[in-house]
C-alpha cells in the first residue's frame, strides 16, 4: 500500500509540474499575441493615400478616333 501511495504522490508532481510548465507557455503566448496586437494597431494608424495617380496621367487609352476595320 505503500508503495501506491508513493506512486500518486509521484504521479501528483508530475502532473503538477506539467500544468505549471503549461500555464507558462499559455501566458507567454498570452503575451505575445498581445504585443503583436499592438504592433498591428501602431501600423494602421499611419495614413497611406488611396488615391497615387498624378492629374497629368492619362488613364483612358482608348483611341479618340473608331476605326472602321478594327472589327473585320
Amino acid at each position: 500500500m505503500e508503495k501506491f501511495e508513493e506512486l500518486c504522490n509521484e504521479l501528483k508532481k508530475i502532473v503538477t509540474n506539467a500544468w505549471e510548465q503549461i500555464k507558462e507557455i499559455l501566458e507567454n503566448i498570452d503575451e505575445t499575441i498581445s504585443e503583436i496586437e499592438k504592433e498591428k494597431c501602431l501600423r494602421s494608424t499611419w495614413y497611406v493615400p488611396k488615391k497615387i495617380i498624378m492629374n497629368h496621367q492619362v488613364m483612358n487609352r482608348k483611341p479618340l478616333v473608331a476605326h472602321i476595320r478594327n472589327s473585320i
